[in-house]
């Protein structure tokens, strides 16, 4: 029985009791008040409990939400029973910003509002943009390098088309090739807040401020592909950055690499998983030194060292599935890669930071099944294996570590994070449609 199946079945079951049922009640003799927070994203399952246990009994209950913000349709959250619960309560508005500043608040009340006061900026009649005033009176961060002749504002929107890329207005380019350049786009402006030696940002109420640091931006994207091309961009600029929330920890590199590692120790005398363990970043062979030690051609003297090298390999893995029984996993995998350094080979590599942090996580995570199901390097592998066949970007349990709290541009997903708790926030890929579907024609635009 899943998590939504239980949540299913007792929603039914309380809907055919009713309020004044046995189970609502037992549920009431615990729980004497509700507080529900982020309730734009309550499904119809989870609204009829609530609904079935509190609101119709009259009891306490409170929800804190906001409509805007219901983003996750794809885990069931639906707007529509936010709309009938706040039919049913009395709705209190938050109307002050606690984060921002007043000028970049002040931008956004009037380009959802201001601009048009009649106009309704949302499908949904009964959704309306509430104008809002901010705690922070004026802007923390100053003496920000200027675009082109013009000063910074609060809020900036950019426009780029075919001229961008040195063509025609209408010479529109493919998406990947848009999303690559609105990379570098996104890492040269980076680049000049963090070179500038005006740009300030006051902290509290120390007078002038410092200087602007890495970890002072932050860029959203709508996916990790996008959030990997910026860090990229990023790193060829020397800037350094972390991706927050990048998926499962199940889909990354490591978890291939570990597995391979797996298989071989599980079975020792299995060539064909040796050859995928001996090309990962663990062993750091190349194709061409695989081949010359598994080959009985070529010169005598390369042919011979590499033949040691290959058996060296397949003693290693016959080692560590010796020293298991009384070591474990983490003893094991120690011996392995301690004895080849693998740890500065994977390091040393492009985002080496990022995959020494999965190694590490992966490995917390199998010493834990580990320990739980008592089971030997087969049985770590099998599971292993099914959670990657299984991984679920958008669990949060799977989520990727950070790699490091170092001082770095914070990458992250729009699912994980609004950018409010930056200084400074960047979106460079809001132009982007997350499927076909959304594809309702192109945009016009009118310059006045």
């Amino acid at each position: 029985l899943t998590y939504d199946g239980m949540l299913s079945n007792l929603a039914t079951r309380l809907q055919a009791e009713g309020s004044a049922g046995p189970l609502a009640g037992a549920i009431r003799e615990r729980y004497s008040a509700a507080l529900v927070d982020e309730f734009q994203d309550t499904d119809a399952a989870q609204w009829a409990i609530l609904r079935s246990v509190f609101v119709d009994a009259g009891l306490p209950f409170f929800a804190v939400g906001d409509p805007k913000q219901s983003i996750y349709g794809f885990r069931g959250g639906d707007i529509d029973v936010y709309l009938e619960a706040a039919a049913r309560c009395e709705v209190l508005p938050l109307g002050k910003n606690h984060r921002s500043d007043k000028p970049l608040v002040d931008a956004l009340n009037h380009v959802w509002k201001g601009s048009r006061p009649d106009h309704d900026p949302f499908d949904v009649d009964r959704i309306q943009y509430q104008e809002v005033d901010a705690r922070h009176r004026k802007a923390r961060a100053s003496g920000l390098p200027a675009v082109g002749e013009r000063g910074r504002r609060p809020l900036e929107l950019r426009w780029f088309d075919g001229r961008t890329f040195g063509g025609a207005a209408t010479a529109l380019p493919t998406k990947p090739d848009a999303e690559a350049l609105v990379a570098h786009l996104c890492a040269a402006d980076c680049h000049a807040l963090l070179a500038s030696e005006d740009a300030r940002l006051v902290e509290g109420d120390a007078p002038g401020g410092r200087a602007l640091r890495p970890g002072d931006l932050a860029v959203l994207t709508r996916t990790n592909a996008q959030a990997e091309l910026v860090r990229d961009a990023l790193a060829a600029r020397g800037i350094p950055a972390v991706i927050g929330g990048n998926g499962s920890i199940f889909q990354s590199e490591a978890a291939a690499w570990i597995l391979a590692w797996l298989d071989g120790v599980a079975d020792p005398g299995n060539e064909s998983a040796a050859r995928r363990l001996a090309t990962t970043p663990l062993f750091g062979w190349d194709g061409l030194r695989l081949a010359r030690g598994l080959s009985e051609e070529g010169e005598e003297r390369e042919r011979i060292e590499a033949r040691k090298d290959w058996e060296t390999l397949r003693r290693e893995l016959a080692s560590c599935a010796a020293v298991w029984p009384k070591q474990g996993f983490f003893g094991a995998f120690d011996r392995a890669t301690s004895g080849e350094g693998a740890w500065a080979r994977v390091l040393g590599s492009v985002h080496g930071e990022r995959a020494a942090t999965d190694l590490r996580h992966l490995g917390e995570l199998l010493h834990i099944e580990e320990r739980r199901s008592r089971v030997g390097p087969q049985g770590l592998a099998e599971w292993l294996r099914r959670r990657v066949a299984d991984a679920d970007e958008h669990d949060e349990e799977q989520g990727r570590r950070l790699e490091s709290d170092a001082s770095a541009v914070q990458l992250v997903t729009v699912h994980s994070s609004k950018g409010l708790q930056y200084p400074i926030a960047m979106v460079p890929f809001a132009w982007t449609s997350w499927s076909p579907g959304n594809m309702v024609g192109p945009m016009s635009f009118t310059q006045r």
